[in-house]
């Protein structure tokens, strides 16, 4: 039930900021709210083998902030088989990986720019 009710959240969100996307409207992270990019190289190198769900979240948070968008879609689809605590932040997350990539969830391209 869980997973049928995530699953039905999950392309609900997807669906209203995909049609924001195609509208022009911004759906991404505001850039004020990212720091600079050392922070983000710094943590990776501390987080090189996580080893808890919060870890795996925090990778894929940097890996995101440095825009290296396959990198983070492939750890995110990953940890989303995997975390429980996190299940709803990774999966926040890989939605907005998925859109910064014009990807569904089966990693095929949805749109193009």
């Amino acid at each position: 039930m869980n997973d049928e009710y995530a699953r039905d959240i999950s392309n609900k969100v997807k669906s209203v900021l995909l049609t924001k996307s195609k509208n022009g409207e911004f759906v991404g992270v505001d850039e004020k709210f990212i720091p600079e990019n050392e922070k983000y190289v710094e943590a990776l190198e501390l987080l090189k083998t996580p080893k808890t769900e919060m870890e795996y979240y925090q990778k894929i948070v940097c890996l995101y902030g440095l825009k290296r968008f396959d990198d983070a879609y492939h750890m995110s689809k990953d940890a989303l088989s995997s975390v429980e605590k996190n299940y709803y932040d990774v999966l926040c997350l890989h939605i907005a990986i998925l859109l910064e990539l014009n990807k569904d969830e089966e990693g095929k391209l949805v749109y193009e720019n």
